[in-house]
């Protein structure tokens, strides 16, 4: 959750915000609340559930006694049980909102899919408010079977200023990947595509780690101009978008596209997910210049000759003065639309409007 929070908020978050471990005095509501979710849980709960409720029930002991001190309670994350321990220990009337970063838990399952939609309802029945991370993701909840109560909000997650000074073009160079190397991230098809825009071609640096790693790898070793530079922290990933031209991720799916958008912070092109790519589009206004800077792919496409062309026409766009201040104007409308400032003022009039209604 660290990359959702400021890093003048960079302390430990929600309900692990005051210890790590109960009190011997605490642990007995903790029992109590875990009885209470147990029992929910004996309804129609995962295995895999249970373990959640008995994690948060411990975590939330802990604050139980603060929570009346509080206009409203924010949780991050539905899947944790987080939200119905909160709800069970907090006084009655006091507003919950939960901000919903995924649907990941049921849009990749095999099986089961029906039965975790419904314990997701289940959880946000008690929510005073919902909040998701995008307008996709939303939509995308509504389409799965999600029940969405009237006091319902898009309020995308913030993003950090770039630290350092954004590069221009002549210092920039080639591409980057950033992302868990995963087949729904589609690192193999990027790497196919580089491949068509000439040998050597432009370099391609990779970030990140999972079981695709070993295509990577191997096109490192090979003599291929791409190199994997493996799972790195936060401020490395921002250095890798710093020095390259344009970032390619065309996932099959995103709930937000947090990358993109700090790519863009970097003076980086992105081409992504088509859903995601397309909102923030239109979310900021952009002009036909700034489009071409933002640039959405078919999840459903798997053309590496397609992706190739986008690439190379974006990379060249990127690589001019007219580029580069379609990029300068590009940046000002994303430090507006996702800096900490404007996030956290719509933030906040979430919270008046769901206090306001609970009175």
């Amino acid at each position: 959750m660290g990359r959702y929070f400021s890093a003048r908020s960079r302390y430990r978050s929600g309900i692990y915000c005051f210890r790590t471990f109960p009190r011997p005095t605490e642990i007995f509501w903790g029992l109590r609340i875990g009885a209470y979710l147990i029992r929910d849980w004996v309804k129609g709960s995962e295995i895999k559930d249970l373990f959640h409720v008995l994690n948060a029930s411990l975590r939330v002991a802990i604050i139980s006694r603060r929570l009346a001190d509080y206009d409203v309670i924010h949780v991050h994350g539905l899947h944790n049980a987080a939200l119905s321990a909160v709800c069970a220990a907090a006084p009655r009337g006091l507003p919950t909102i939960v901000t919903i970063h995924s649907y990941s838990d049921v849009v990749f399952r095999v099986k089961s899919q029906k039965k975790r939609v419904e314990i997701i309802n289940k959880r946000l029945a008690s929510a005073s408010g919902i909040i998701h991370v995008s307008n996709t993701d939303r939509d995308r909840g509504l389409v799965l079977g999600v029940y969405l109560s009237g006091w319902d909000f898009v309020v995308h997650n913030g993003v950090s200023e770039s630290s350092e000074t954004v590069l221009p073009w002549t210092e920039r160079n080639g591409f980057c990947f950033v992302g868990s190397l995963q087949e729904r991230k589609r690192v193999s098809l990027v790497l196919e595509a580089r491949r068509k825009n000439g040998s050597p071609g432009p370099t391609l640096v990779v970030a990140g780690s999972g079981p695709e790693a070993r295509l990577v790898q191997q096109a490192d070793q090979s003599g291929e101009p791409v190199t994997w530079a493996g799972s790195v922290d936060n401020s490395t990933v921002r250095q890798i978008m710093r020095n390259a031209c344009v970032l390619v991720v065309p996932s099959k799916s995103e709930s937000f596209g947090l990358v993109y958008i700090e790519a863009l912070m970097e003076g980086a092109a992105v081409i992504g997910y088509a859903p995601v790519i397309n909102e923030f589009c239109k979310e900021m206004a952009l002009e036909e210049t700034e489009k071409r800077l933002l640039v959405p792919f078919d999840s459903g496409c798997d053309d590496s000759s397609l992706l190739a062309k986008l690439m190379s026409d974006t990379l060249s766009f990127r690589c001019c003065n007219e580029g580069e201040q379609a990029m300068n104007a590009l940046r000002e409308k994303v430090v507006q639309h996702f800096g900490w400032k404007g996030i956290a003022e719509k933030m906040s009039s979430v919270y008046q409007k769901v206090v306001g209604n609970s009175l």
